[in-house]
């Protein structure tokens, strides 16, 4: 989950034996699965949209971060030990390392291809706000160490 409003899209990283748990509690706010035995088979996430309508805020409840098939490997066992605790609106909850954020953000970026603005635009705003040089240093470090050497 990222904890700027700015960000297009909320993510919860569950462990995969909570995935029927989670998207419970998102349906009992509202939230409808997006073909969720499609996403379940072949993908790393489910979206779920308010009422269903796919063109408003998604929450994306993972139970892992990257696919199995990228070259680059983000591991949810890994990002749990490195989560941060913080107070949002919605009450407490578990971030990313924010070297974990930041990384993941610029690969999401480019992995179809080719750059997303609005998926750079995620990964500016994340730079921005844990920018110091220590913090920079250890998100080069995290990305190398996922497999995305040329961060």
């Amino acid at each position: 989950m990222h904890d700027d409003e700015r960000q297009r899209a909320a993510g919860r990283l569950v462990r995969e034996e909570d995935l029927r748990k989670a998207g419970e509690q998102l349906e009992a706010m509202g939230f409808r699965p997006a073909h969720p035995d499609h996403y379940r088979a072949r993908h790393f996430h489910i979206p779920y949209y308010p009422g269903g309508n796919r063109y408003r805020f998604a929450v994306e409840v993972h139970w892992e971060v990257t696919p199995a098939t990228s070259p680059v490997q983000f591991r949810a066992r890994d990002w749990l030990g490195s989560a941060r605790p913080v107070e949002l609106r919605c009450g407490p909850v578990l971030l990313p390392g924010k070297a974990d954020e930041i990384a993941h953000a610029a690969w999401h970026a480019f992995a179809a291809g080719s750059p997303r603005l609005r998926d750079l635009r995620d990964a500016a705003l994340l730079w921005e706000a844990h920018g110091d040089a220590e913090e920079r240093a250890s998100t080069a470090a995290r990305a190398a160490d996922a497999g995305a050497g040329l961060f």
